[in-house]
């Protein structure tokens, strides 16, 4: 997951044996968002090899425990997702734990996260994509989902999801998702969130066509798409505006990991 680390993260790592304490005492706090960074935190400090990594790793290992408490308490209870394309997208957070928690440790929250996927996605079809960007995403609602859900069916039911959810996808649509969004203002917090977006929409867009079966004609449009959304919002993350720079490079880092958005 590269240099995954949000300012959540960082938070926690400062105080990760505190952290666990605050967690239970507050469980609304940074839920799910803040959730799933942790265990991506945990995930690469378990990864790093040698005395570091380990220090890390036993440090985090408290409050990662608690996340996966709290995380599945609260998906007992969550009867709808939430959808917006900000911090409390359910889709993304239950997405970046399905990433995460076997390498952090926390194989025991997979199977709720994924009953929870399929509960609240699998049924979807004809995502409202006119409606998107909003303006202060940093996530695609519909983006995010299908890229939750092509973590949890297998290769060929999920593309005839996709058909279902994002129909057109092989002539060009939805345009909407499929083209970078204007960002007028960088340097505005809220407007300023759009970099966020082009560069969550990358990697969630090199995701989705690297699930496609071979030779299925949307991958070329995805990888594509993919690929035009890295060029725009890469630059941004270097910018030297603290608004942006404290926050892109995590985003940045999901959109680089694995294959090249222009390969298979």
């Amino acid at each position: 997951m590269g240099s995954g680390v949000t300012c959540t993260g960082c938070w926690y790592s400062r105080l990760p044996r505190a952290g666990a304490g605050c967690l239970r005492a507050r469980p609304g706090f940074e839920r799910p968002y803040g959730w799933a960074w942790l265990l991506a935190l945990t995930a690469e400090c378990r990864s790093l090899p040698g005395p570091a990594g380990e220090r890390w790793a036993e440090a985090l290992e408290p409050a990662a425990d608690a996340v996966c408490a709290l995380l599945g308490g609260w998906l007992e209870r969550a009867t709808y997702p939430v959808r917006h394309g900000v911090h409390t997208n359910s889709a993304f957070a239950l997405g970046l734990v399905l990433d995460s928690a076997a390498a952090a440790g926390a194989k025991g929250i997979v199977e709720p996260v994924t009953e929870a996927v399929v509960d609240w996605f699998a049924d979807d079809h004809d995502a409202p994509v006119h409606w998107e960007p909003s303006g202060q995403d940093f996530l695609s609602p519909a983006l995010t989902e299908a890229e939750a859900v092509c973590r949890v069916l297998p290769e060929e039911e999920f593309a005839r999801w996709l058909e279902r959810f994002l129909p057109g996808v092989e002539w060009g649509a939805p345009v909407t998702v499929l083209t970078p969004p204007i960002v007028s203002d960088p340097t505005d917090p809220q407007i300023g969130h759009l970099l966020g977006l082009v560069l969550s929409r990358a990697a969630a867009l090199r995701r989705l066509a690297t699930a496609l079966p071979h030779g299925d004609p949307r991958a070329d449009v995805l990888r594509t798409a993919a690929r035009d959304h890295l060029a725009a919002g890469l630059p941004a993350t270097v910018s030297g505006d603290f608004t942006g720079d404290h926050w892109l490079a995590t985003f940045a880092a999901l959109a680089l990991d694995g294959p090249p958005a222009g390969e298979p």
